[in-house]
């Protein structure tokens, strides 16, 4: 059976919580964990302790629509690749020299669905 991108980052989500209760995590999955800046999707499980010194060194004027650390994520990948010209993995290493905390990350460009990026600092990651 052919998977989506989409479906096989959905499945990293089960991964990365790999030993944490499973209650709610549907809700989880769509509203804080994965998130979707034009055509990146990350899944992150941790906590980005700088987020607010990267909110406002980096992200002052962009538009985020929410108060979680995995946009913060997401919107420092996308600015890298937009305002820059990085290529999606070089923008992923760029942003995880900046990041600071505990975290396991998943990465897709829907431009290229047959790869994931993925990176850990502390934080559980199972692939399987």
């Amino acid at each position: 059976m052919q998977k989506s991108g989409l479906t096989w980052l959905e499945l990293l989500v089960l991964g990365i919580h790999a030993g944490q209760r499973m209650e709610n995590q549907a809700k989880a999955m769509r509203i804080h964990i994965l998130l979707k800046l034009d055509a990146l999707f990350l899944v992150h499980n941790g906590v980005i302790e700088n987020y607010l010194d990267i909110k406002n060194t980096y992200l002052a004027g962009h538009d985020l629509k929410g108060q979680t650390d995995t946009e913060i994520a997401v919107h420092l990948i996308g600015k890298f690749v937009e305002e820059e010209d990085l290529s999606v993995l070089e923008a992923f290493k760029k942003a995880l020299h900046i990041i600071e905390g505990s975290y396991a990350f998943a990465l897709m460009d829907a431009k290229d669905a047959d790869t994931v990026y993925v990176a850990k600092n502390k934080s559980l990651f199972w692939l399987a």
